[in-house]
């Protein structure tokens, strides 16, 4: 499997960072990817169930964060995305 697969990364990041509880009470409702993110990680640490394929892809759509980059990529007549700049140019 590729190190780039998302769902290998969402596994990654359930392994690394939710043990550490901070952001399940910083970002419980500014964003929808970390009450998922815990969610999945108590029932694997309760039951021992571990998160499936399709919960693991499901995480990384609710990631607000790249849906915001993905709607900042554009490059009018480009089949190239890249990231618009913030500045105004004349």
């Amino acid at each position: 499997m590729d190190d780039t697969n998302p769902e290998k990364a969402a596994r990654a990041v359930l392994e690394a960072c939710a043990d550490c509880d901070v952001c399940r009470f910083l970002m419980d409702t500014s964003c929808p990817f970390f009450p998922e993110l815990y969610r999945l990680y108590d029932r694997e640490l309760e039951g021992g169930e571990k998160a499936t394929s399709q919960e693991l892809r499901q995480l990384v759509d609710l990631c607000s964060f790249a849906a915001s980059a993905r709607a900042r990529i554009s490059v009018p007549g480009s089949s190239r995305p890249r990231l618009n700049s913030s500045k105004e140019t004349d």
